[in-house]
């Protein structure tokens, strides 16, 4: 005999799951905003950012989405705002353009961009040809994420009160990308 589950537990279970889901999005929307101040820090801290510049002067930004792109512009535009006054859209006074990119699309731009943001979680295939991109491109990969440093991302946060950056030796190494060495002293170390 079948029971039937009665209309208000499954709406109750239901209703669970679209607000863990809901939370889940809130959280990463907040890191994503977080981290962002953090990117900008990390690609400050670039010893040869000078060097990466498009032929308009401006340092591209890749953000890399999977999902939403209208989602990744809004973000984009975000990024764009920040700073006051004449730092806004600037890092060391350098002007700069937030690109919405997939993985696919930034493979085929004319040329890397001078930081590699992610903006969604991409399955593990695809994480590895990114980061692998960066380290081949000599380019700071940074992603809001937990996880993705220990998985080959050279730059991300640790905790969420008082996010810290947070740098994998092993790929800063591999990348060569050069660092303030300021920087890396009040980073958060990876070490492989």
């Amino acid at each position: 005999m079948k029971r039937k589950v009665p209309f208000f537990v499954a709406f109750l279970v239901g209703l669970l799951v679209i607000t863990n889901v809901m939370a889940d999005a809130v959280i990463d929307h907040r890191r994503i905003q977080i981290g962002f101040r953090q990117f900008k820090a990390v690609l400050a801290a670039d010893m040869d950012l000078a060097n990466k510049l498009d032929k308009q002067g401006r340092l591209i930004l890749g953000l890399v989405y999977r999902g939403n792109p209208d989602l990744a512009s809004a973000f984009a535009t975000q990024l764009m705002q920040m700073g006051q006054g004449e730092s806004e859209g600037r890092i060391l006074d350098i002007p700069y353009l937030a690109k919405p990119v997939t993985a696919k699309e930034l493979t085929n731009l004319i040329q890397p961009p001078a930081g590699i943001y992610l903006l969604d979680h991409p399955g593990a295939p695809t994480l590895r040809y990114i980061v692998d991109y960066a380290i081949e491109s000599n380019r700071i990969l940074y992603s809001p994420f937990e996880g993705h440093v220990e998985q080959g991302v050279m730059s991300g946060m640790t905790g969420t009160v008082k996010p810290r950056p947070y740098i994998n030796l092993a790929t800063l190494k591999s990348s060569s990308v050069r660092l303030n060495n300021f920087f890396l002293k009040v980073a958060d170390q990876y070490a492989p």
